[in-house]
């Protein structure tokens, strides 16, 4: 009995934390209809999220996870967002607050990020902007504002996926990150590894030199990180 408590547990575990949840339809995001196989992520997750329609919210996001908003897609909502790990941006994104705390935001063409009143960017969290816009001011009607203005904006370095670098042998790799598919490329471009992310990544067996780790989801590359082993 003891054992099939233990095993239900475990698969409850399982199911909670192992998910990769997916838009089907627009509208609410408590609406389980709107979401593949019914399953509504939570407001706070740790597993990825992808949003290909527009999306209402209606509490305080926190991002653990890989999130994406798909150029077909749109999130839209008078709450707080914060984010933890990568948030890429490629359709339409408005909130009232947003805190980029240790992690990434990445706003690619033709997408559009929209904060009514602040947007904050620290503990070695970092944006990056190419083709898309970022805007901070105040208006909030779900579209893409006319003008534009920052305040109470600081970049800093982009966060740690992966550790130390440089490196003499291993690297360690954050747990949002694990069961990612990657590739380990050399400074020619050639593959020397690949498969899938585990916590730990052994590269005592190569040349001392410049190496780039690409991260993958769903087949699609969502970072590449330049590696130096000395």
């Amino acid at each position: 009995m003891k054992k099939i408590i233990l095993i239900a547990l475990l698969t409850h575990s399982f199911h909670l934390f192992c998910q990769r949840f997916e838009t089907i339809n627009y509208g609410s995001w408590n609406n389980e209809s709107n979401w593949k196989n019914n399953l509504i992520p939570p407001y706070q997750f740790y597993d990825s999220v992808l949003i290909k329609h527009p999306i209402v919210f209606d509490s305080v996001i926190v991002s653990n996870a890989y999130f994406k908003i798909d150029s077909s897609g749109a999130i839209c909502g008078h709450h707080k967002i914060i984010v933890k790990s990568d948030f890429t941006i490629n359709g339409f994104f408005q909130c009232d607050s947003l805190e980029v705390d240790e992690g990434f935001i990445n706003i690619l063409g033709p997408g559009d990020c929209v904060s009514t009143f602040h947007a904050h960017v620290f503990n070695f969290g970092s944006l990056s902007l190419t083709g898309g816009s970022l805007a901070v001011g105040p208006w909030f009607e779900c579209r893409s504002a006319n003008y534009f203005y920052l305040e109470n904006f600081k970049l800093y370095n982009k966060v740690k996926k992966i550790h130390p670098n440089p490196t003499a042998d291993f690297l360690l790799i954050d747990e949002n990150y694990k069961d990612f598919d990657f590739k380990l490329i050399n400074a020619l471009g050639k593959i020397l590894l690949q498969g899938k992310m585990e916590s730990l990544l052994n590269l005592s067996q190569f040349e001392n030199g410049i190496y780039y780790l690409q991260l993958s989801w769903n087949k699609e590359r969502i970072s590449c990180e330049k590696i130096v082993k000395n």
